[in-house]
């Protein structure tokens, strides 16, 4: 194991233990208790709606922002189990993260960025506490890591990398060239003009 592969998993299991650690201690203000009241409500006494709660600057969220809860408020029934929940989300999100930074989607050099990211992402005062709410922003690095994984197709390998690269120096060679001929036959143009 290299000494950053080390510092890696180290963040990796400071950033699972900080998440998960004492899951009672979250936040419990308003916001988060009318997300579980109706997360709870949607479907049995209240019916699924149009547009979420509103933002702090009174702009309401769309729907989508309360059924993600949806399910998981009838799995949990308990607002310290929904955020327990949301936790474990974003531990599955950061291994997530390290499982497709060690693909093959990255050149060497771009992977030691991605984990380094990674990484910084796991220990981040901020990414931990509001891993801890029950909040639908909670919830964007598993979406984040899902859109990752759809679009690594389109991504080039290392060996594809190189392959274009190559095809890019023959092009702008054939390119150079002929720009070298054109300007030959520009002077020969212009001599015989005069």
């Amino acid at each position: 194991m290299t000494r950053g592969s080390a510092l890696l998993a180290c963040a990796l299991a400071c950033g699972i233990v900080l998440r998960l650690l004492w899951p009672a201690d979250m936040e419990w203000k308003a916001d988060e208790q009318r997300m579980f009241a109706w997360a709870s409500a949607i479907g049995v006494t209240e019916p699924w709606p149009q547009v979420g709660m509103a933002s702090g600057v009174a702009v309401p969220n769309p729907g989508l922002s309360v059924w993600l809860f949806v399910p998981l408020a009838r799995v949990t029934r308990d607002p310290v189990a929904l955020a327990q929940l949301v936790q474990f989300v974003n531990v599955l999100a950061l291994i997530g993260f390290a499982i497709f930074g060690a693909s093959r989607a990255f050149s060497a050099p771009a992977r030691e960025l991605w984990f380094a990211g990674v990484a910084l992402m796991s220990v981040n005062p901020i990414a931990v506490v509001l891993a801890r709410k029950i909040w639908a922003q909670s919830l964007l690095p598993l979406f984040g890591l899902a859109t990752l994984a759809h679009c690594a197709p389109v991504l080039q390998p290392e060996g594809e990398a190189e392959e274009l690269r190559q095809k890019y120096e023959v092009l702008r060679d054939h390119h150079d060239d002929y720009k070298r001929r054109y300007e030959a036959l520009k002077q020969r143009f212009e001599s015989i003009k005069k």
